[in-house]
């Protein structure tokens, strides 16, 4: 059964709902995505077909929210992120018709004043997300999911929402991939460690240390 966008935003919304201080939603989609003519007012001047910031507004302090959004039109896809990589912010579509209020959230904490979160998008408002063959996998697959994949890798799981997107844009390039990926949140979010993962860093960096002693204790031998 293929699920509908109304259903993820749903099921998602709950998850919302359930969450507390220090946890971390992560809602990665691969999929179809598409955009018609914005109705209401609008950042890309399109109606894309997931309505996220309605969801991300009640996302409690504390929380860590990020969305990465693998299919066509995804850039802006939260309405009112600020763009740090990317092009698909335009002026403010004006209707005198007003947005209607979802049924996605049944409201058990007032809206949230703080961060609407991190989007990764695979591309732009107005482009296309590609596949591509995978010679690690021998198989196709979606480029941006790749590209994270082989980023995160190298890293060893420890990087930057604004390094991870500037490493899949430069991953797009050397291959010729026909997309540029985009990263919409705050200037502090761009800066912290994708997920929040944080922790990690400590963790490789002692296992680094230990390779070292290891290496020098064989040395001797």
């Amino acid at each position: 059964m293929v699920a509908q966008s109304r259903t993820i935003c749903t099921t998602l919304s709950r998850m919302v709902a359930q969450s507390n201080v220090g946890d971390t939603i992560l809602f990665y989609f691969i999929g179809h995505g598409n955009r018609s003519v914005a109705s209401y007012a609008n950042n890309t001047g399109h109606d894309e077909y997931f309505q996220l910031k309605e969801i991300a507004e009640y996302v409690p302090p504390g929380v860590n929210f990020t969305v990465v959004a693998d299919c066509c039109h995804s850039g802006g896809l939260i309405e009112g992120l600020n763009e740090v990589i990317g092009n698909s912010i335009r002026a403010p579509h004006y209707t005198n018709k007003r947005a209607p209020k979802s049924n996605f959230i049944k409201a058990t904490r007032a809206p949230s004043d703080y961060s609407l979160g991190v989007l990764i998008s695979a591309a732009q408002s107005d482009e296309k997300a590609m596949t591509r063959f995978d010679p690690t996998f021998n198989e196709k697959g979606s480029c941006l999911t790749q590209a994270i994949l082989h980023v995160i890798t190298q890293k060893q799981g420890v990087v930057t929402n604004l390094d991870l997107v500037n490493q899949v844009s430069r991953f797009f390039k050397e291959r010729n991939v026909g997309q540029n990926p985009g990263l919409y949140c705050d200037v502090i979010e761009s800066n912290s460690y994708f997920l929040g993962l944080k922790g990690l860093e400590g963790r490789v960096k002692n296992k680094d240390k230990e390779k070292e002693k290891l290496g020098k204790g064989k040395e001797k031998m």
